[in-house]
């Protein structure tokens, strides 16, 4: 497991030294670190038009949204984000045939030096919204350090996808379990994508663009708070251009002649499925008993086989000395191998 995190770290390396060095010539388009965007098969779109917001766990007033955004646990308590690109906010920004292959997000992180040396970064997931949210984007909602601002009509808050008319069905966002994707780390710049679940998402909205919602960002283990906490803090729209979020997407369209394709190149999520981490963690707690159990079995049949061994050995002992002498050699023998 070891060696597989050092290799994810070491390919995303790579990656994050060759996009930050294409930032001069290439804030347009800054192409592709987990999707292949140098494929002559497909178009690639960057979206870089975004909304975002943090919603502060259990405060129902507090809001922010618009140059920051941030999701863990803190000293102050939980932290989630909001992201929601612009599919729709030009006409035919994709073709009426276009089929999504893979996608991906960039974004970059804002911590400063002290919490980089003292702050882990979670595991995050990414899910889909499943209904509307909004943010002014008011500057009392700048992130100030791990806090935001009094929310304005129409933000949304932890209990509020619209403060203070429309709450949530569910406390914290209404989202759905099935886990989209996770975070791919590189120093400052954090991937999430290449995931068929995760391009089945973004498919829909290009078709319906009513139905984009956007995604929430969620700690992996967020209810676990060891100070200084663990949490990571991404640049907004409102940052600078190298800097704002962007959705990369790759697809086929047979009427702008890139035919549709068998695409499968899809990266496994390692955290599961969905968010049902107390579940999995009951389900590995009946693995490892099972395995016990398994092993308890094992121990006594052996427990069972070399004493029939020995009780065999008393009674070719009155007959045959030497026999009893390799059955004792045996005997040790097979209790030095269990």
């Amino acid at each position: 497991c070891k060696m597989m995190n050092l290799k994810n770290l070491l390919s995303s390396s790579i990656f994050a030294t060759s996009y930050l060095f294409s930032f001069v010539d290439a804030i347009e388009n800054v192409g592709g670190a987990i999707c292949n965007t140098k494929d002559d098969q497909v178009f690639v779109k960057e979206l870089v038009q975004s909304v975002d917001a943090t919603i502060f766990g259990f405060q129902d007033r507090i809001a922010s949204g618009g140059e920051r955004f941030m999701i863990g646990s803190t000293k102050n308590g939980i932290r989630r984000g909001f992201l929601k690109f612009l599919v729709d906010d030009e006409e035919d920004i994709f073709p009426s045939d276009a089929k999504v292959e893979c996608t991906e997000i960039r974004l970059f992180v804002a911590q400063n030096d002290e919490e980089r040396r003292t702050v882990p970064a979670p595991q995050i997931e990414l899910h889909q919204v499943v209904s509307d949210w909004k943010t002014t984007g008011k500057n009392n909602l700048q992130l100030n350090g791990l806090n935001g601002g009094t929310a304005n009509t129409g933000d949304t808050t932890w209990k509020y996808s619209s403060y203070p008319s429309i709450e949530w069905e569910n406390k914290g966002g209404d989202f759905s379990q099935n886990v989209l994707a996770e975070t791919i780390a590189a120093g400052d710049l954090h991937w999430y994508g290449k995931t068929r679940a995760m391009a089945e998402v973004v498919q829909g909205w290009i078709n319906d663009a009513s139905t984009n919602y956007g995604f929430i960002l969620i700690s992996s283990d967020e209810d676990r708070l060891v100070l200084p906490g663990s949490y990571s803090r991404y640049n907004g729209i409102e940052s600078e251009p190298e800097l704002i979020p962007r959705l990369i997407v790759t697809y086929t369209s047979p009427s702008q002649g890139k035919p549709d394709r068998i695409y499968n190149d899809y990266s496994p999520l390692t955290l599961g499925g969905s968010k049902t981490s107390n579940n999995s963690g009951n389900g590995a707690v009946l693995g490892l008993v099972f395995a016990g159990i398994g092993v308890a079995l094992v121990a006594a049949i052996a427990c069972i086989w070399i004493r029939s061994r020995n009780q065999g050995k008393e009674e070719i002992s009155k007959s045959s000395p030497d026999a009893t002498q390799q059955d004792d050699d045996a005997v040790q023998n097979d209790a030095e191998i269990l």
